[in-house]
């Protein structure tokens, strides 16, 4: 009886398995099959255009050799697919035009941008990177990624605000976006395919790219190799690394939330403030502290002095960090692997507080929670709450507003998100030709304020994205620096004249 049962369990699976591989075979081909008919119809227009004037190239055509690229496509192989990480299984549900989940790397370089070239280097560098070469699609427990196959996304003039959300539907399906501004290449991510290191690769890879493109000499010596230091991997690196914990429940403490009205329409304002690096380096060395741990202080010592009244020690300032995992475990990844941690400013009912007395309580609360095993346990947390039983096998359609409920709680406990990236270099052939390397945050609800730093060569950028009309906060920031004798260098996208 019980090994009969045993056989019809194993049938049933066997038929499972068996449906779920020929549907995705069949998405496949429906897939492939409307890009062909899209793109042969671009071709018979192109064609009849061709008969009418012999002398034109059609198989210059861009669409013309995407078409080729898509008919092309091996239809028999079968599709991959993987779950996502543990960081990005929120984004999908909590992802809209109000919060895209979206962030901005960008490298200027020295020269204007040839927007040909650039496509060509993101269709040459987008096949080695399995991570960003996916599409989103939904489970009925999770959401999960899959192959995507379709030519790369439209290279495009940069003409929208930064972080703007990321239309799939109209983007190839694809998860990022290339663009270009002057001298300036941006890639735009969502959040659920990699983290800014992971993005990083993917970006640098695509401007050596490029370089060699516009420089055949580079090409000559280098081909088109990756480029060493470069990795591709897309594994999931919390899986290598948790350990089992039990669950707790999740507690949120209210925090200051920034007040404020805010600007019309979509708009989202940039600031940059450019500093000379050692300078920054060395007021950090004369305050006992990292430059990270200078710059989070400095973000919240500015929020209290425009809102002091309102900050109490029950509605504390929290100011969220990402810490990149990568260099705790050593190992590497395209995909997420980072943790958050919450540095705190907590008030007393003094009424004045020094920026030493800020400082003293953010750089507490950093170090207290960056230690390995502080992270590990963080880690492994996130993940056994992924792995419960309980949380796999609830359908989507039951998760979801629960899911969305936790996150509307947690929206509540942060003020703002310092994300550093910390000092980036570029491979020794391609620096001459590279001026900064730089990161931009999308705003959040809760959040309309946020910062950002990175550092290249001698300078270092700390950039604000805000969607307030004020600009107070900003001007406490870049004042303070100022008031210490360091240089300024301020840069926006226009918003705030």
């Amino acid at each position: 009886m019980i090994r009969g049962k045993g056989i019809m369990s194993n049938t049933k699976e066997l038929k499972k398995q068996y449906k779920a591989n020929r549907d995705q075979i069949r998405r496949k081909r429906r897939n492939l099959r409307e890009e062909e008919k899209n793109l042969r119809q671009k071709y018979h227009i192109d064609k009849n255009l061709a008969k009418q004037n012999p002398n034109e190239d059609l198989t210059k055509d861009e669409d013309y050799q995407a078409y080729n690229e898509a008919i092309s496509y091996n239809r028999n192989d079968e599709i991959s697919w993987e779950k996502l990480d543990n960081s990005a299984l929120m984004y999908p549900i909590i992802t809209g035009e109000d919060m895209t989940n979206v962030y901005r790397m960008t490298a200027t370089l020295k020269e204007e941008i040839n927007p040909e070239l650039l496509q060509r280097a993101l269709d040459t560098v987008l096949p080695k990177f399995p991570g960003f070469n996916s599409r989103l699609r939904q489970g009925m427990h999770w959401y999960y990624l899959e192959e995507n196959g379709k030519p790369a996304p439209r290279v495009k003039k940069e003409d929208d605000f930064p972080c703007a959300y990321i239309e799939a539907s109209k983007n190839r399906s694809y998860l990022f976006r290339v663009t270009y501004f002057r001298s300036r290449i941006n890639l735009e991510v969502f959040h659920v395919l990699s983290d800014g290191t992971g993005a990083l690769y993917f970006l640098k890879e695509i401007v050596y790219q490029y370089l060699r493109f516009v420089h055949p000499e580079l090409q000559v010596k280098y081909g088109n190799d990756l480029t060493e230091g470069i990795t591709v991997s897309a594994k999931d690196r919390f899986q290598d690394f948790y350990d089992k914990k039990p669950l707790r429940p999740y507690r949120f403490q209210r925090a200051f939330l920034i007040p404020g009205n805010v600007l019309s329409g979509e708009r989202v304002g940039i600031i940059h403030g450019f500093l000379k690096v050692d300078e920054v380096r060395k007021l950090a060395h004369e305050y006992q502290s990292t430059i990270n741990e200078l710059i989070v202080s400095v973000l919240a010592y500015s929020i209290w002095q425009e809102h002091k009244k309102q900050i109490t020690a029950e509605r504390p300032i929290v100011i969220c960090v990402p810490v990149n995992l990568r260099p705790v475990f050593g190992v590497d990844t395209t995909k997420n692997f980072f943790v958050n941690i919450n540095a705190m400013f907590r008030p007393d009912e003094a009424e004045e507080v020094t920026f030493s007395e800020v400082l003293a309580q953010i750089r507490k609360t950093l170090r207290e929670q960056t230690t390995r095993e502080e992270l590990q346990n963080r880690l492994s947390t996130n993940v056994s709450t992924e792995k419960n039983l309980l949380s796999r096998m609830v359908p989507m359609l039951f998760k979801n507003p629960v899911l969305k409920q936790i996150h509307k709680l947690s929206q509540k406990s942060i003020t703002s998100t310092v994300t550093n990236i910390g000092l980036q270099t570029v491979a020794e052939p391609y620096r001459e030709y590279v001026d900064f390397v730089n990161v931009i945050l999308a705003h959040a609800k809760g959040q309309p304020l946020k910062l950002s730093v990175s550092s290249y060569g001698d300078k270092i950028a700390i950039n604000v994205t805000s969607i307030l009309r004020s600009t107070n906060i900003p001007q406490n920031i870049y004042r303070f620096f100022t008031e210490k004798g360091i240089e300024v260098s301020i840069s926006t996208n226009g918003v705030f004249r």
